[in-house]
């Protein structure tokens, strides 16, 4: 009977525990039961899409070539078109269906951002914003390629999730690639140089030309401009022009004969940019010369503890026989405010192989290096295989003495195979930032003026100073490499 009481009494029990055992079960179930998923985003489907894309006021011209190219990507690939804005002119409206690349003005943007380390791209969706970013140069690119390979559907639709994380590692490097130097750019005495990342090519041709050019290896004409037309002015003979940016404005210095073809007219004159833009017209600002006015061509300029000067190829007298360097002091980009004094005539075996008619020193160029000021020239004449380049150097402090300039025992830059006659250089800098030199030479021995290419080289330092050696069929110029590697998050 006591056995019959316990078992009742614990049937009543468990009858009276169930309901609770049961509702704790059902929540261990529930709770083991994982979420759902996080609802996806059509971005694009059917040729259509709700979004626009964003980008950053004030964005770079780089910037803008990417973020251009991203748009046309989505066009080539979904064969949709989505509005490109800029976040200062499309104020964010709630519910508003956004991309946003870069570093916009939008919350989602910059929280986005912040999420990056040291060379990395992501990818996020804040707030139901969608976000591309990258924190170094060239990279948004990728992230955006990347971005595009990663979300477009067999069925070519672009879609992610709304929880969407992703950050990749990326890397910049320089890689090589060989570039011919027998290139087929025909021009004279090139004048490049690079300007906040782009590079521009100035040469004559019944004036003044400017072009915006892509790379070292791509010196063209094309896309060139007359910036200065040699009517104006009634000016003949226009001899080898250099473009040059001075406190925040772009001059050329240019040789010219104003009013005859005679070259003992010759003279340097300084044109001046109308605007920020290189291939914009210039105007004649006027002649550039000391008191002696003397025949003047090739003057270049440059800048020394924050004071302009002018090197040019000039005559010592009225007459024609031998052409010498000289130096000057600048009060501004166009005047002459100093006696011209003399660094260098043809005065060493190497530099006279050629003499008739004359003996020459022309074509300066230069180079800085600490408190060293080397002018890099052009020698024998310009009419021979023989033409090279040369150099005079000197410590800061001498530049206007005469006396204070060492001139190299062995020229720079002498001929080659299918280099001869190399002459009248500019020096840049390529991608990496290592230095190079622009010149032209012919293909063919004996072309004298006719058949010049453009050509480009390495420069080496050594003890200080400059070192090319002789002409190179073949160089091999560093580009940028920027690739995508580790997934951080995801």
């Amino acid at each position: 009977m006591k056995l019959l009481r316990k078992l009742l009494c614990i049937g009543l029990m468990a009858t009276m525990l169930l309901p609770i055992l049961s509702a704790c079960a059902g929540e261990r179930e529930e709770s083991d039961t994982p979420s759902a998923a996080a609802e996806d985003l059509t971005i694009v489907a059917d040729q259509k899409s709700e979004y626009v894309l964003i980008y950053p006021d004030g964005a770079t011209d780089a910037e803008m070539a990417e973020y251009r190219e991203f748009s046309a990507l989505l066009r080539e690939k979904l064969f949709v078109f989505i509005d490109l804005k800029s976040d200062a002119d499309v104020a964010q409206s709630e519910g508003a269906k956004e991309i946003l690349l870069g570093l916009t003005n939008r919350p989602q943007s910059q929280s986005a951002y912040g999420k990056l380390e040291t060379d990395q791209v992501g990818f996020y969706v804040i707030d139901g914003q969608i976000s591309i970013v990258s924190n170094f140069d060239g990279g948004f690119i990728l992230a955006a390629k990347e971005f595009l390979n990663r979300y477009i559907t067999e069925d070519q639709k672009l879609v992610v999730s709304s929880d969407l994380s992703v950050r990749i590692q990326g890397s910049v490097g320089y890689l090589y690639k060989e570039v011919s130097n027998t290139q087929d750019i025909g021009g004279d005495d090139p004048y490049v140089i690079e300007h906040e990342g782009s590079y521009y090519y100035c040469w004559s041709d019944g004036g003044v030309m400017v072009a915006k050019i892509d790379s070292l290896d791509n010196i063209v004409k094309d896309n060139g401009v007359r910036v200065f037309d040699r009517a104006k002015g009634g000016f003949e003979n226009v001899w080898a022009p250099e473009l040059h940016y001075i406190d925040g404005e772009w001059y050329i210095y240019v040789a010219m004969c104003q009013g005859t073809t005679d070259n003992a007219a010759h003279r340097m004159y300084c044109l001046k940019g109308t605007s920020q833009d290189p291939t914009d017209p210039f105007e004649l600002v006027g002649k550039v010369t000391d008191r002696t006015d003397k025949w003047a061509i090739d003057g270049t300029v440059f800048k020394y503890n924050d004071e302009l000067y002018t090197v040019w190829s000039g005559w010592a007298g009225d007459t024609d026989g031998q052409q010498n360097l000289y130096i000057a002091h600048m009060s501004n980009p166009w005047t002459i405010d100093s006696d011209r004094v003399l660094i260098s005539s043809p005065t060493k075996p190497y530099e006279r192989y050629d003499t008739s008619p004359a003996a020459v020193n022309e074509g300066p160029a230069v180079l800085i290096n600490g408190d060293t000021i080397i002018v890099v020239y052009s020698c024998n004449g310009s009419w021979g295989d023989n033409y090279s380049l040369a150099a005079v150097y000197c410590k800061g402090n001498n530049l206007m003495k005469s006396k204070g300039w060492t001139k190299l025992d062995k020229p720079l830059l002498t001929k080659g195979p299918k280099c001869y006659g190399p002459g009248h250089c500019s020096f840049t800098t390529a991608e990496d930032g290592s230095l190079w030199v622009v010149y032209h030479a012919n293909i063919e021995s004996g072309s004298g003026w006719g058949g010049r290419s453009v050509r480009i080289q390495p420069v080496e330092w050594k003890d200080g100073l400059p070192y090319i050696g002789s002409a190179k069929l073949k160089v091999n110029l560093p580009y940028l490499s920027l690739t995508l590697g580790e997934v951080v998050e995801e």
